[in-house]
């Protein structure tokens, strides 16, 4: 399997903070306080494609063409949901068994779309920082490995 993290300019930090910490998070709440009518909608959108759909999108940060994952992954309310049995999806079971248990007892992550309230996004935020982090830096890693290895 070959892993591609394209537009990663260097190193893992580099990336991280070049892309990721000027807080599209922030500026998806800010817009979904302004919006609250379009909750829902960014919810199931879930991506780029609406302004504030990143806090919604799955937990998993790899190949979009990966076959199998739709299957299995979800967005953090999915894997809340004890009823859809989904899971965070990444390459290290260890780190995928951790991440899906603190996700499914996290009580103040709704468990459906339509439950979710402006209050509830900075809790979407927190969960979509810590699997940028977390699922990236495992990317890096077994990038790195291959390119060593």
């Amino acid at each position: 399997m070959t892993l591609v993290l394209e537009g990663a300019p260097g190193t893992f930090e580099a990336f991280f903070r070049k892309y990721l910490m000027r807080d599209k998070y922030a500026k998806a709440i800010k817009y979904l306080t302004a919006h609250p009518d379009e909750l829902y909608v960014a919810w199931c959108v879930a991506d780029d494609r609406h302004p504030a759909g990143c806090l919604f999108q799955w937990a998993w940060r790899g190949d979009p063409n990966m076959g199998g994952v739709a299957n299995v992954c979800g967005c953090i309310t999915h894997i809340r949901n004890p009823h859809l049995n989904r899971i965070v999806f990444a390459y290290s079971e260890t780190l995928r068994d951790r991440l899906t248990k603190e996700i499914r007892e996290d009580e103040r992550i709704p468990t459906r779309g339509d439950l979710i309230k402006i209050s509830d996004l900075p809790v979407f935020a927190e969960w979509q920082r810590r699997l940028d982090k977390e699922l990236l830096r495992e990317i890096e890693d077994l990038r790195q490995g291959q390119q060593n290895g």
